[in-house]
């Protein structure tokens, strides 16, 4: 799939919005930008979803806060809140928008029906001496709504159609929390005053109830996950007012007739950490992302039995997480976004001037990912607007190519087919890419953040996590997909790095091969390994996207005419690239030897002419060079 790279702007502030743009465009990122001009309102949760067209309809609810302008002209305080949702198409491109106003209702959840309307779940904690009367039908975006209610919003936006309440607003049943279960309906967590009950209520989209369930429980419960299974678990009220860094993960295990599948540590003596969000992986265990109190959250991985795996603990508001199709995790924290291992490894983050909110992330089955994220502008709005400023950010989608290759000249151990760590260890490797000079020419934007002594870590938590240069790097590297039928045809070009073991990884996944965001699945390609002074090589055969197995470039049968394009090492049947393209035209010439002598005795620098990788040029890369020389490349691979 190809990589977007959309921008729309909707006349706010183009050159705040398009500085942003280049951020998220430099992490293969398409952007969409939408106007959340609410009077008065900050922005808080945002949801996304996919709708039946490819497109997706996301959206934007705000706290409610006082309207400046009341209190400007000595009047009551009006409080609202607002729902703001935005269709697109799907490369981002706004086909709608709809606002609903709703008094003292903040947006809950809301799911897509089977004719691509969307049924929207509200919800408020309500007063019981305010037992207002409300119509069963409401046909204007302002909605006097106390309690929990469903609306339906058309297709294209233009009508909505509302059904409730759900409860008596004066029987004190306040809504805690709501979630699509089943695909046709939702699930209603809420607590009974008059009884100190809670209960799970279920209603299709048409606001019928179908079933409810009441339990006696020691706590205040305000959070509602339901499992792949169609089982649910609910988790405690967190107590702001108390900072226990060893609050616990609790919940309750319930089975849809009502009935307690597990307790997991529930219990009226233990304060509870505050779950934000839950998901279910597919060895049956649970990922959570929980907040232990200001700037103390964690991301488990945890059994359904509570036996922790694994977790990470950050001194920052985490917000949502989702599992990507290839084993890891996307986590959003306030202002960072995160990708994991399946162990709890950080492979990436980022930094950005964005809020990131609880259901605002939803992975896309190709492996690349949706995010909501608010650019708040400012809080309160006075006598103008906020233009607060709601992104819809799409993920290339991106293919993972694996390869390997040796350096001939940087064999520090021919036997066991190891390169030398010489330009590693002495911190001469550079932060940025190499391959933006003659004759490569290449633009991109690559580059480690940092490089620390081998054996030394950053002390957690870190802004940089795993983007410093792994302790086994040998070198950048750069890698090419050329058109199977004209291998002449450059598709694309990625920057690697080439570990010890002649692994190739992206900088920015350091364990999974480079990552592509431009070729198509089902395609073929051949690839080039081009180095900074190593005679480069093209695979002996396209290769088919998805790719299964690492593409070997040490065995001569996968390497354009193998036999002439690689050096013996002295492990059998194990080949590397040839040392001594110096100034990297594809052929090593007397133009080489003239480079050579440029630098010769060049010594603690990142020089082309150090054939052998030990930070000087001697006579050692001498000696590698001249025994190359005439050597060709294959002709797509000269300059």
């Amino acid at each position: 799939m190809n990589a977007l790279k959309y921008f729309h702007a909707y006349g706010i502030c183009i050159l705040t919005l398009f500085n942003m743009h280049l951020l998220l465009a430099q992490d293969n990122f398409a952007v969409s930008q939408h106007n959340v001009n609410m009077l008065g309102n900050v922005p808080s949760d945002n949801y996304v979803i996919k709708s039946n067209d490819n497109g997706f309809l996301t959206s934007a609810k705000s706290r409610t806060v006082y309207s400046l302008l009341s209190n400007i002209n000595g009047s009551t305080p009006v409080s609202h809140s607002y729902a703001s949702f935005f269709k697109t198409n799907d490369i981002g491109e706004q086909l709608w928008s709809y606002q609903l106003q709703i008094d003292s209702a903040p947006l809950a959840t809301y799911q897509r029906t089977t004719d691509n309307a969307y049924v929207i779940a509200c919800k408020a904690y309500t007063d019981a001496s305010n037992c207002t009367v409300i119509p069963e039908v409401i046909d204007s975006s302002i909605v006097p709504l106390h309690n929990f209610g469903l609306f339906t919003l058309s297709s294209e936006g233009d009508s909505l159609q509302y059904s409730g309440p759900l409860f008596d607003v004066c029987a004190q049943e306040h809504i805690i929390d709501a979630q699509v279960y089943n695909n046709d309906g939702f699930l209603v967590l809420s607590y009974i005053a008059t009884t100190n009950s809670h209960a799970l209520s279920y209603y299709n989209q048409n606001a019928i109830l179908q079933w409810k369930h009441t339990y006696e429980l020691p706590h205040s419960f305000n959070r509602l996950f339901v499992l792949p299974d169609n089982t649910f678990i609910i988790t405690p009220k967190y107590d702001n007012t108390v900072t226990d860094e060893n609050m616990k993960l609790h919940w309750l295990h319930l089975q849809a007739d009502g009935s307690i599948i597990n307790n997991v540590n529930i219990d009226a003596e233990t304060n509870h950490a505050q779950v934000r969000k839950l998901i279910t992986l597919d060895d049956n265990t649970l990922l959570i992302v929980s907040n232990n109190g200001a700037y103390n959250s964690r991301l488990t991985k945890i059994t359904l039995e509570g036996i922790v795996i694994w977790q990470q603990i950050f001194d920052q508001t985490l917000s949502d997480v989702v599992l990507l199709s290839n084993n890891k995790y996307l986590m959003a924290s306030r202002h960072h976004l995160y990708i994991f291992a399946d162990n709890g490894d950080i492979l990436w983050t980022r930094a950005y001037n964005l809020h990131f909110f609880s259901n605002g992330l939803l992975a896309d089955e190709n492996g690349s990912f949706v995010v909501t994220a608010i650019h708040i502008q400012s809080c309160f709005c006075g006598l103008g607007s906020p233009n607060n400023i709601l992104y819809l950010v799409k993920s290339a989608a991106f293919q993972t190519i694996k390869t390997k290759a040796l350096l001939g000249g940087m064999l520090s151990d021919s036997i066991a087919a190891n390169m030398s760590l010489g330009l590693r260890t002495d911190l001469l490797i550079p932060l940025e890419q190499p391959f933006n000079q003659a004759p490569w020419h290449v633009e991109h934007e690559e580059a480690f953040s940092t490089a620390i002594p081998i054996g030394m870590s950053w002390e957690y938590p870190s802004p940089v996590a795993n983007i410093a240069q792994p302790d086994n790097l040998v070198d950048w590297v750069l890698l090419e997909a050329r058109d199977a039928v004209d291998n002449t045809m450059v598709i694309e070009q990625r920057l690697g790095a080439l570990l010890s073991d002649g692994n190739i990884v992206d900088v920015y996944d350091q364990d999974n091969g480079v990552y592509f965001y431009n070729l198509q699945e089902g395609t073929a390609y051949y690839f080039i390994i081009r180095h900074r002074n190593h005679l480069d090589v093209m695979s002996s055969m396209p290769i088919s996207i998805p790719q299964n197995d690492t593409y070997d470039f040490t065995q001569t049968s996968l390497v354009m005419d193998g036999e002439n394009q690689l050096m013996n090492t002295d492990t059998p049947n194990t080949y590397a690239l040839i040392p001594g393209d110096i100034n990297g035209d594809g052929v090593i010439t007397v133009n080489d030897f003239n480079s050579y002598i440029d630098e010769l005795s060049t010594i603690s620098s990142y020089a082309n002419s150090d054939l052998d990788g030990n930070g000087s040029t001697t006579v050692s890369d001498y000696n590698h060079m001249i025994l190359n020389i005439s050597k060709i490349g294959v002709a797509a691979i000269r300059y």
